[in-house]
C-alpha cells in the first residue's frame, strides 16, 4: 500500500494545549483525524474509539478534557493519554487510539494518512 500524506495547516494556527479535527477521503463518510498540540510536541491520531468504533468528540476541536490533561471520549468517558494514545480510564484498558505520523515541514503540519 502506498502512503498519502495530507497538509492539515499551519503549526502557528495551532495554539499550545489546542486541538484540530480533520478529514481525508472521496467517500461518503470520509475518513476522520485530530491533532494535540502540547508544546512542541503535536501528535495525531484517527478521530475513532477504540471501544465503540465512533468519533471522539461531539463539537469540532474538542478533544481534551476541562483541564487538557487527557483526550477524552465524549461518548463513553474513556480517557487517553496524549502522548501515546493509551487508554488510561474508561471501557478500552490496554488498548489505543490509532497513531498517525505527523511531521512540520516550513511551519506546515503534514499527516501521513495512508
Amino acid at each position: 500500500m502506498s502512503s498519502v500524506t495530507i497538509c492539515v495547516g499551519n503549526l502557528a494556527d495551532l495554539p499550545d494545549l489546542g486541538c484540530r479535527e480533520f478529514s481525508w477521503g472521496d467517500t461518503p463518510v470520509p475518513h476522520r483525524g485530530f491533532l494535540v498540540r502540547r508544546g512542541s510536541d503535536l501528535v495525531a491520531y484517527r478521530n475513532l474509539c477504540p471501544h465503540g468504533g465512533r468519533p471522539l468528540n461531539w463539537q469540532q476541536d474538542k478533544f481534551l478534557d476541562r483541564g487538557k490533561r487527557v483526550i477524552l471520549c465524549t461518548g463513553h468517558g474513556a480517557e487517553f493519554e496524549i502522548a501515546t494514545g493509551e487508554c488510561l480510564r474508561g471501557p478500552c484498558p490496554g488498548q489505543s487510539l490509532a497513531a498517525l505520523p505527523v511531521r512540520v515541514v516550513e511551519g506546515l503540519i503534514y499527516v501521513d494518512v495512508g
